[in-house]
């Protein structure tokens, strides 16, 4: 694997000019060539009242960039659909499942709050949202399954556990759920960028991801893949002109929904946002997908080691390396004075939480703090994060 390209991206985000950035896993670093990409369409905007995008019109935008979504996550153009988040585009699955009552859903019970919230709403209409038991904030793929039974519909995962960087076997849900016609449903908001997902590979039926982590981007883009053989049996309870086979004939009165995944798409397209989202996926595709997850969990397994070695920092929550991702959470006792601010003394950014005097809380009394290791990063940050640690704790 080539070192020197990841070197070479890292000179697109001039944020880490002088400064150290651990806090992807909440909002991702914005490179220049996405601020460029969106001055140039705001200038055109305001100067020239010029509503295209990179010299097309907006909407042949949408359909040249469909395919480098796809490439993501290996799945097919017409599978994806674009909204404004992941929380959004959750709603296609839930809102339009047909639910029985006495039906459930699986998911772990530290899944972040947006897969449990939007299951929820299906309640009163007779769904049973099941929690799987976690122990050290992670449950095993084969043991969330055990939860599922005859009238289990979906068993919804988080790819990659915000809270932890629990890294989940897909391949093992994706083949229990697929012999037994259960929905796979995957939150890949803290994976894709970074970590290899693969629809095909893992049998995944629906995904939501979004655009300010680890996608690099300000704010305001989601995207969805829903996968044919569960779009033939999933309504759209909620249309717009956007899902309309014919979405530019307003002379119409009557709603013909797309064949593909375009039906689920509302209108009021994000458009600069899902353009400068598909360059950022482009630089991570030739940077090589397999290249990216080896090299961050690389990242990972140096922070591993960095904190074997150190009498201060540990893991918090300490994983086999299948299922170790880009987040990894550190741990500091509660005993020293520690805090965000201090590290940004040492030019590293990284979000303290817990300790004795935190209305947060945290583990016992001991400061955590979660690392997003992005591929901007490098070994020299991490050895310069314990640095600046040990010489706060000193």
């Amino acid at each position: 694997m080539e070192l020197e390209k990841f070197q070479r991206e890292r000179l697109h985000f001039p944020a880490l000019e002088g400064s150290i950035y651990f806090n992807a896993a909440s909002f991702g670093l914005v490179p220049d060539y996405v601020l460029k990409a969106t001055e140039e369409n705001n200038r055109q905007r305001c100067y020239h009242q010029n509503i295209g995008v990179n010299g097309k019109s907006q909407y042949a935008m949408l359909e040249e960039v469909r395919p480098v979504f796809a490439r993501l996550i290996n799945a097919r153009p017409e599978d994806i659909a674009y909204g404004l988040s992941s929380s959004q585009m959750y709603g296609i699955l839930t809102s339009n499942l047909d639910i029985r009552p006495g039906d459930n859903v699986v998911m772990a019970d530290n899944a972040f709050i947006t897969t449990p919230f939007t299951f929820n709403a299906r309640e009163p209409d007779g769904l049973e949202v099941r929690m799987a038991k976690t122990e050290n904030e992670c449950i095993s793929a084969r043991e969330l399954c055990s939860y599922a039974d005859e009238h289990t519909r979906v068993i919804a995962v988080n790819h990659v556990e915000s809270s932890c960087g629990y890294r989940t076997d897909m391949e093992y849900i994706g083949n229990f759920c697929r012999e037994r016609g259960i929905i796979f449903a995957v939150d890949a908001v803290q994976s894709c960028g970074v970590m290899e997902v693969d629809v095909e590979k893992m049998k995944i039926d629906f995904l939501v991801g979004t655009d300010y982590k680890w996608l690099c981007h300000f704010r305001g883009v989601g995207f969805a893949y829903i996968r044919k053989e569960l779009r033939e049996k999933l309504p759209c309870r909620c249309a717009g002109w956007g899902g309309d086979i014919d979405r530019f004939n307003t002379a119409k009165r009557h709603w013909d929904p797309h064949p593909d995944a375009r039906r689920y798409e509302l209108g009021g397209f994000n458009n600069i946002g899902i353009y400068c989202v598909s360059l950022v996926i482009e630089h991570y595709l030739s940077l090589g997908k397999k290249d990216v997850q080896e090299y961050t969990l690389g990242l990972t397994n140096y922070c591993y080691e960095k904190a074997a070695a150190s009498g201060i920092v540990d893991i918090a929550y300490p994983y086999d390396e299948e299922n170790r991702s880009q987040i990894v959470v550190l741990r500091v006792p509660g005993k020293y004075e520690l805090s965000t601010e201090k590290l940004q003394g040492f030019g590293v950014y990284a979000a303290v939480d817990g300790g004795p005097n935190s209305a947060h809380g945290g583990i016992g009394q001991d400061y955590t703090i979660r690392l997003g290791l992005h591929y901007f990063l490098n070994y020299g940050d991490i050895d310069r994060l314990f640095s600046a640690i040990e010489a706060c704790c000193s």
